[in-house]
């Protein structure tokens, strides 16, 4: 209850090829060593505590999808079957990833009052990102993206309940800078920028009856983006920036122009809501809010390739602000041996940002598809649920499905990249006995999405010594699929300390199966059967 407490956590993972069912996935292993820990001071009406975790890994992207020509990467796509399989190995080849990602954070929490509480934080994150491709002579061992995100952030909570009206407030700010290594000899897919954010935020919950509450929120937000980026002068034409954003250049260096884009934004979102308890098991509740959300860097500069999904994106500099309005209720029973939460939800988002694939482009560093960051009218609708059935006191049965549904209102298409239905059953039996023992079986399903854009395009390839316009279908989902999993385990005392064992088969049936959300899925299915092993002992 007082005093000093600490926690260390350590993490060691040495991976080779992921397999499919029918194929080795070549080059998508990965190593891992990790590190986290804290230390925490527990007072008289105050705690103070501090955090850091190291992560440090090495990741293989799969050799099929950095492809070296246009027809190898159309034959790719169009035929489901990967251009490279190699025999299985721990070696980790490029192109791959080294990413080391550090976060700090302190925390001081104190007791105001029997009724008000303050909570300050001060958090330090460090993201490096290195990316290796296949390169030869004296750029074989120089990464060809090499990017140091830097953000400092400070938050302030206070919080107050008396009587019938809880009330929060809290400012925050930070900064955060990207640097981009010019060793690389590669202009990077993200540039140079800083940027600044603030805001303030209340909210007010009243409990007006014993079974009615309603609550509001009010928050502000500024954000500044200040980048500094060498566009090449014939990508610069294509994007349609020739005359509508000269005033960002800054220098001519021959074949391309150094820029200083610059974006200052402010911001107002609100919500209200209510939530009316019918009884002791049953409530239900709806929410109105108002939200607004700036384009992110990569939504604004990016230009280039994107390591793991194998494709080059493009931003776009005239990217507006995403403006939603959602409306959303929930009706749950709460008490019983079966308990749901069913949320319907309707989502109308102005100048929504998404990504659409938009042709093919082959560069030094091979053939890619490309997507240009896009921007719509869009309407979102659809459901999350949560069901669990206590059938007997040691068998349980648990659903979680979800569906949505988005349209492009200008168009009035289906938006791209929409997850499709999708179910999760899950029958858990634990026995009765001092080792807590425990089977879970699991069954996965995800359907086919049939609500998609078709954005397929044709492009030139040389087919016995002709040019040929060919097809390439970049669209059309994969099929559904129904995924099998299986665990067990125990809980048991080692040495005088509480551990346990969990061993679990995930795709226990060896199924081949493609994620529409994965772009990977162009070259290589997922990943086959899994085992997994675990001993936990919690000192």
């Amino acid at each position: 209850e007082k005093g000093w407490a600490w926690n260390a956590i350590g993490t060691l993972k040495y991976i080779g090829d992921r397999q499919a069912p029918d194929y080795v996935l070549s080059n998508t292993g990965n190593r891992e060593g990790n590190i986290s820990g804290d230390v925490k001071y527990i007072g008289n009406r105050y705690d103070v505590s501090a955090y850091y975790s190291f992560y440090n890994a090495t990741i293989g992207i799969a050799a099929a999808s950095h492809i070296g020509n246009v027809s190898d990467l159309v034959r790719a796509i169009n035929s489901g079957m990967p251009d490279v399989i190699n025999p299985f190995t721990y070696n980790i080849n490029a192109p791959r990833q080294e990413v080391q990602h550090q976060i700090a954070k302190l925390n001081y929490n104190r007791q105001l009052s029997d009724s008000g509480t303050l909570s300050l934080q001060y958090a330090f994150q460090q993201n490096r990102r290195k990316e290796y491709d296949l390169r030869r002579g004296a750029f074989e061992n120089v990464p060809a993206l090499d990017l140091t995100l830097t953000t400092h952030s400070a938050q302030a909570d206070w919080k107050r309940e008396q009587d019938k009206l809880t009330l929060n407030a809290g400012i925050g700010g930070s900064l955060q800078t990207n640097s981009a290594s010019a060793d690389t000899g590669i202009r990077p897919l993200i540039p140079d920028y800083t940027k600044t954010d603030g805001g303030a935020y209340a909210t007010a919950s009243y409990k007006v009856t014993e079974r009615l509450i309603a609550d509001a929120g009010l928050r502000y937000d500024f954000s500044h983006v200040d980048a500094q980026k060498y566009y090449q002068k014939t990508r610069w034409e294509s994007l349609g920036y020739e005359g509508l954003y000269n005033n960002f250049i800054t220098a001519d260096y021959g074949t391309q122009w150094l820029t200083n884009p610059n974006y200052t934004y402010h911001n107002i979102s609100a919500s209200a809501g209510v939530r009316q308890v019918l009884s002791r098991a049953y409530s239900l509740s709806a929410n109105a809010g108002l939200a607004v959300r700036n384009p992110n860097p990569s939504e604004l500069f990016s230009d280039g390739l994107h390591h793991s999904n194998a494709t080059i994106e493009l931003g776009n500099l005239g990217m507006q602000k995403e403006k939603a309005l959602k409306f959303s209720a929930t009706a749950a029973k709460s008490e019983g041996s079966f308990t749901f939460e069913v949320s319907p939800y309707l989502n109308s988002i102005t100048d929504f940002i998404y990504l659409q694939p938009t042709g093919i482009e082959y560069t030094i560093r091979g053939a890619f598809p490309v997507y240009s960051y896009k921007q719509t009218n869009a309407l979102l609708w659809g459901a999350d649920l949560h069901a669990q059935w206590q059938i007997t006191p040691g068998l349980r049965y648990t659903l979680n499905g979800a569906y949505v549904n988005g349209t492009d209102t200008r168009s009035n298409l289906p938006l791209v990249d929409m997850p499709p239905l999708n179910f999760r059953n899950t029958a858990r039996y634990t026995f009765e006995n001092p080792s807590a023992l425990y089977l879970e079986l699991e069954s996965e399903a995800v359907f086919r999405q049939n609500r998609y854009p078709d954005n397929n395009f044709y492009t030139d390839v040389l087919t016995d010594g002709a040019t040929v316009s060919t097809l390439v279908d970049i669209s059309t989902p994969p099929a559904g699929y129904q995924l099998v999993n299986f665990r067990f385990g125990a809980s048991f005392r080692l040495f005088g300390l509480q551990s346990s064992a969990t061993f679990a088969v995930s795709n226990l049936l060896n199924t081949s199966y493609r994620d529409y959300l994965n772009r990977q899925r162009f070259y290589t299915a997922e990943a086959g059967r899994n085992f997994t092993l675990q001993l936990r002992i919690n000192y």
